[in-house]
């Protein structure tokens, strides 16, 4: 049983002619690397027989197919009626004020999610959000549904590397910790790690068919801005696509931007204590550490 793919149903001219939802939608997609600041932009991702449109990390909609083949968003009615309240979601079949709906998701995001969206923004390699990877259990027997905040492309001298990034800010609790102790963020990469050892062809495998959606939807879509060369060639290519089981770790130590305790990360023995542990690390202090470097 495939427990992880990445797929949506090829949109014929006719669907993309006749449906405003997906033109509308597409017209915001800034895809990675693009960060137009003349609109509000949207981040997409392929899903599982739907597609992911995000704004500054926060789900916009879900656009799928109904039983009759009809497109559809999904939307949380908080973006709908701003006083609304609970967990529903909302069935469309227009996009009649998406502009509303996008300007009150931007009231629900966090400076996490605000730095990730610059993060693709900067890196046209990025080809998703939020990997939902299956529910299992922490070792102290909790339940747990662990997503991955990036993955990205890089390219090899064979080929292609897909590789994962956790993304944490640097007053983040789960990477300090006093005295001896693990900070908690490692324990959550090794859980990644090993799911990804254990399923690493079916990884490789769902992301080509991933960057071929992408290289699909762009052709169809409304959007103006380009899609990355990274994402074409591996959905152009036949070239090797292999898995980097390490998740890396990603920290925004950004000192301008009003977090408490910004810049203590280092200082106070924090990122040496990951490095002690042999974490994969890159953090961000300036705008140009913004670009995902390639690790060895």
């Amino acid at each position: 049983m495939t427990i992880f793919s990445r797929r949506f149903r090829p949109l014929d001219a006719a669907t993309v002619e006749n449906d405003g939802l997906f033109t509308a939608l597409s017209r915001h997609w800034q895809p990675a690397g693009c960060d137009d600041p003349r609109q509000p932009g949207l981040r997409l991702a392929v899903r599982n027989g739907y597609l992911n449109f995000y704004r500054l990390g926060q789900s916009v909609a879900k656009l799928g197919f109904d039983r009759r083949g009809r497109l559809h968003a999904e939307v949380h009615h908080k973006y709908l009626d701003g006083n609304a309240a609970g967990q529903k979601y909302e069935k469309l079949t227009t996009a009649d004020g998406l502009s509303e709906w996008i300007e009150r998701c931007e009231g629900f995001t966090s400076k996490e999610k605000c730095f990730v969206d610059r993060v693709v923004g900067r890196n046209a390699g990025v080809i998703d959000l939020e990997m939902a990877l299956p529910a299992g259990h922490d070792s102290a027997g909790r339940k747990i549904a662990p997503r991955v905040d990036l993955v990205a492309l890089e390219r090899t001298t064979a080929g292609h590397r897909i590789v994962f990034w956790e993304v944490k800010l640097a007053t983040d609790a789960r990477v300090r910790r006093q005295g001896d102790a693990r900070p908690e963020v490692v324990e959550q990469l090794e859980t990644y790690g090993g799911w990804l050892r254990d399923h690493a062809d079916m990884v490789a495998e769902a992301y080509r068919e991933n960057c071929r959606v992408l290289r699909d939807l762009h052709h169809a879509a409304a959007t103006r801005h380009p899609l990355g060369e990274t994402i074409l060639d591996v959905a152009n290519g036949d070239l090797p696509l292999e898995v980097d089981p390490v998740p890396r770790l990603l920290i925004a130590d950004f000192r301008g931007d009003d977090q408490k305790g910004a810049g203590s990360f280092a200082a106070n023995g924090h990122e040496a204590k990951l490095r002690t542990a042999r974490c994969r690390l890159h953090v961000v202090r300036n705008e140009s550490d913004l670009t995902l470097p390639v690790l060895p």
